[in-house]
């Protein structure tokens, strides 16, 4: 049984939900987006069934297969500087909580200017969103 978890940024997660990729993304406005994922999410075959899904809804992605555990700020902040780069309007994190912390990170590094540790741990910083 397919379920949406809630929050800012939604997490689609349950059988089959995958292949609503595309449409949600098509929902939310994007036309060209960051896929953020590591290599046993890419060897998993993973990658290449969602970057299928997206471009088969019309959307255009740029791949950072360079996700680390506990991402360090630096891989954070690549990732923010590749789609900024490449001029991307949505970010989408393929995988568990480093991928998902990176993809955060790299999606709110869209609209904020880098260093993330500006934003880390800061009471009263306020950020653009994304």
């Amino acid at each position: 049984m397919p379920s949406v978890f809630s929050s800012p940024n939604p997490v689609l997660f349950g059988v089959g939900v995958s292949k609503q990729t595309g449409e949600k993304l098509k929902g939310l406005g994007c036309s060209r987006v960051l896929l953020i994922y590591d290599a046993g999410i890419k060897a998993a075959g993973i990658v290449d069934k969602i970057d299928a899904i997206i471009r088969e809804a019309g959307i255009e992605a740029v791949h950072y297969p360079g996700v680390l555990a506990d991402p360090p700020d630096w891989s954070v902040e690549e990732a923010g500087a590749l789609g900024a780069r490449e001029k991307v309007d949505g970010v989408v994190g393929l995988g568990g909580g480093s991928a998902l912390d990176t993809a955060k990170g790299a999606a709110m590094l869209q609209a904020n200017p880098p260093p993330i540790s500006n934003y880390h741990g800061r009471e009263g910083v306020i950020t653009k969103p994304t």
